[in-house]
């Protein structure tokens, strides 16, 4: 929906019918999102994540990147390069991943069907996993879990070594006289 004031500024409404466990139509709920905030969103996980995130229509025609709407220039999946070959497979399937090679680089695609807008969201990874963030990660992960192990381990050591000395006064102490 384009807004009358401002032709540039456009609203996408998504419309759910709710039912009952009998399948009675209880009512309908509706959201409306402004398509700049949401294009704004993708742009800034395809910074953060170097990905390009799409959401194509059942017919393949991308409704919405990371790069633009379909308002600044429809495209269709098969107009990429890349995923011309793979569109139909997209499309035919509730989730796909496969990967490609494009100018020397390995692109991977994910892929998943949104039933509620029968449309199709789909991730590309431009570039490979960091290998480098991806090992500094687990390697301080496994830091931090080795210094838990340890502080766990000397808690249980302190608990177990008070309650052995307790053991050793109970049983070595007349509990009438207090003496050994």
């Amino acid at each position: 929906d384009r807004d009358t004031a401002d032709p540039a500024r456009v609203t996408a409404f998504i419309n759910q019918k709710l039912r009952d466990s009998k399948g009675k139509l209880l009512g309908i709920v509706g959201i409306g999102v402004e398509v700049n905030a949401l294009s704004a969103l993708l742009r800034h996980i395809e910074k953060r994540y170097s990905s390009e995130v799409l959401l194509s229509d059942h017919a393949g025609r991308i409704q919405l990147s990371s790069g633009g709407n379909a308002i600044s220039g429809p495209r269709s999946l098969s107009d990429l390069p890349g995923l011309r070959s793979q569109s139909t497979t997209i499309l035919s399937r509730p989730s796909a991943a496969f990967q490609y090679s494009m100018a020397g680089h390995q692109v991977f695609v994910n892929s998943r069907r949104i039933p509620e807008l029968n449309w199709w969201l789909l991730v590309q990874q431009r570039r490979g996993p960091n290998q480098a963030g991806i090992l500094t990660g687990l390697v301080n992960n496994l830091l931090i879990a080795l210094l838990i192990t340890l502080v766990v381990l000397w808690l249980a050591n302190l608990t177990i070594g008070d309650y052995q000395r307790r053991l050793e006064q109970l049983a070595t102490t007349d509990q009438l006289t207090g003496h050994l």
